[in-house]
């Protein structure tokens, strides 16, 4: 068993280790064959380098626009916080009016004084 074991083993071997000495023909059809399939490659690298192209300005275009949308939603926020900031800005300064007439009055009517110190304000 052993015996043919190892003759197994160096016969896969060689089979290996000896090269083939058949050459394989190269004809004129097969260089032909192989300026074509040159030349149809040449043309789907072309094709597919338009392609990725393509692909960029695609891509381009939609961060631009993506860009674009992000400045108008932040252009409307402004513009929709602007009035009422200025609502904001009129209100606290009625409200502060009031409060100084207010504190004028009580100076004459002591019992406006105790109402006004038992809301903090005076």
């Amino acid at each position: 068993m052993k015996k043919f074991l190892l003759f197994f083993i160096f016969t896969a071997i060689s089979w290996v280790v000896i090269p083939q000495t058949k050459e394989v023909p190269f004809t004129l059809d097969d260089r032909d064959r192989l300026i074509k399939m040159e030349i149809e490659m040449e043309s789907l690298r072309t094709e597919l380098s338009s392609r990725i192209d393509i692909l960029y300005w695609g891509f381009g275009i939609l961060i631009a626009l993506m860009i674009l949308l992000f400045g108008y939603i932040v252009w409307d926020r402004r513009s929709a916080l602007n009035p009422v900031q200025l609502k904001n800005y009129e209100l606290s300064e009625k409200y502060f009016k009031l409060e100084s007439a207010l504190k004028e009055h009580a100076k004459n009517d002591p019992k406006l004084a105790e109402i006004l110190r038992s809301f903090g304000l005076f």
